[in-house]
């Protein structure tokens, strides 16, 4: 029983190591963690988040293709996230691949599409009809499209939340806060996609929980 506790505490040891030098972008550290223990590729944190996932949280996209290309297979969620339309392909030809699968934190593909800037993906999932109108199951509520508004790419931000109301996304939906899709692209001063939100019928009225509109 010692040595088995021994042992556990090593393994949860070696995997907060590896994912505390993904959190840092140290890709020195990773790769030597990963030559040392390869099963550390298919690891999860406490919340169920993936390694290649979690360099993206921590906007280190290079680690995470890094990380990519020593996975021999991404699951839904990664290929979504990293934009791997081959591998979706696959995948959804796959009878056992939910399109509206949430990830170990709450959050749909098509939400992970919109929030990493995958708008290649998101057309993707929207041409095999996955559910733009689900929030997160998680207490920040976010939909697809306040993920797409807020991207800091404006370019691609504007492209995702077009590609969204196209397919009959809400563009009052609330999340965390009272917080509207509209709320962001003022908040950030994206006029052409205030432009477009109103266009769509987004109500410049709205409240979020502190009465602001």
């Amino acid at each position: 029983l010692r040595w088995y506790t021994s042992f556990k505490f090593r393994i949860m040891s070696t995997t907060e190591d590896f994912f505390n030098a993904i959190a840092s972008g140290n890709e020195t550290l990773v790769k030597q963690l990963l030559n040392q223990h390869t099963d550390l590729i298919q690891t999860a944190s406490q919340n169920g988040i993936s390694p290649i996932l979690w360099a993206l949280y921590n906007r280190h996209e290079n680690l995470a293709v890094t990380l990519a290309e020593r996975k021999p297979d991404l699951d839904f969620l990664e290929a979504v996230s990293t934009g791997d339309i081959q591998c979706l392909q696959t995948l959804i030809l796959d009878e056992k691949t939910d399109i509206n699968a949430l990830s170990g934190d709450g959050f749909t593909a098509a939400g992970y599409a919109a929030f990493f800037g995958q708008p290649a993906a998101l057309d993707f999932l929207l041409k095999h009809k996955a559910d733009i109108n689900r929030p997160s199951k998680n207490p920040m509520s976010v939909y697809p499209i306040h993920s797409a508004s807020a991207h800091s790419d404006p370019d691609i931000s504007l492209k995702m939340v077009q590609m969204l109301l196209e397919q009959r996304a809400i563009p009052n939906v609330k999340q965390q806060g009272g917080w509207t899709p509209l709320h962001q692209a003022v908040n950030r001063k994206h006029i052409s996609m205030v432009n477009v939100l109103l266009e769509y019928g987004a109500d410049p009225d709205s409240e979020n929980d502190e009465g602001i509109t």
